[in-house]
């Protein structure tokens, strides 16, 4: 499960839709959420992340939820279901969806199921990154899989686009914290790297790193003496000296927004004339 806490302030989210539903004119905009991820069982889940514009334009950090803007009426929808018995035994007490939906200057919340009826020829969405969004679109708008992920609506997502690239000083903020808390992560694993480690051990001081800070990195890390392999996550290697150590890395605010920042150093901390 996510956060019951929103980032920003109601006055914040209201203001983002408002801006985005004069860049639309007209229609209704569907804001898929993401849902839970099982690993090996159906309740055993990946590390939970909600979808970035659902969290720009909704705020909510929790599973299982859609939202529609309708641009004519002015007025936004949060669908999704209470939390029932059994599922309170898993995460503990949370906030109703309306207390939710009220953090985010939201009035009306419905039940899931009720967001089939909703979606017509008007609905502008953005590419589906996940296949069970795909899924989803596909049972909501009644095409095919491969019809419903190519109904995008460009529109939206320049619009999107266009708003997101211009940040606030509320945002510049998160973006500073997670730029520093990646900062102080990439000081350690450097301070700490010694011959005789391995990789996984330096991956391991980075992760304590953004959990000391009550974050999450932002993606899985490269650490590697090999840096001309693009994207390695092997973390086995054995370090030694002489060698150089490849780190892209970093970790997200407690608002969500990314820091990432990539570094070579050496194994002992002092770089030779060559290196």
């Amino acid at each position: 499960m996510g956060s019951a806490t929103l980032c920003f302030s109601s006055d914040t989210y209201v203001s983002r839709r408002k801006t985005l539903m004069k860049s639309m004119d007209s229609g209704r905009i569907l804001i898929l959420g993401n849902d839970e991820s099982s690993m090996n069982f159906r309740d055993n889940h990946y590390p939970y992340r909600q979808d970035s514009t659902f969290l720009y334009y909704i705020g909510i950090d929790l599973p299982g939820l859609i939202a529609i803007i309708d641009v004519d009426k002015e007025r936004t929808t949060l669908y999704g279901n209470e939390l029932t018995i059994d599922d309170i035994i898993w995460t503990g007490k949370v906030p109703s969806l309306q207390e939710l939906a009220n953090l985010s200057g939201i009035n009306r919340v419905k039940p899931w199921l009720s967001v089939i009826n909703q979606i017509k020829a008007d609905i502008h969405y953005l590419p589906p990154y996940r296949d069970d969004h795909t899924v989803l679109l596909s049972k909501l708008t009644g095409k095919k899989n491969s019809k419903a992920a190519k109904r995008f609506s460009v529109k939206l997502i320049k619009a999107i686009s266009k708003q997101r690239e211009v940040k606030s000083q509320e945002e510049r903020s998160q973006m500073q914290e997670a730029a520093t808390i990646s900062h102080h992560m990439h000081l350690n694993v450097m301070k700490c790297a010694r011959a005789g480690m391995k990789e996984h051990n330096l991956v391991a001081l980075a992760t304590q790193s953004a959990w000391e800070h009550h974050v999450a990195l932002s993606f899985p890390p490269i650490m590697t003496i090999n840096g001309e392999v693009l994207h390695s996550h092997y973390y086995g290697n054995e370090l030694q000296n002489g060698q150089m150590i490849l780190f892209d890395g970093g970790c997200e605010s407690r608002g969500r927004y990314a820091g990432d920042i990539t570094r070579t150093f050496p194994v002992g901390s002092k770089f030779s004339p060559g290196q």
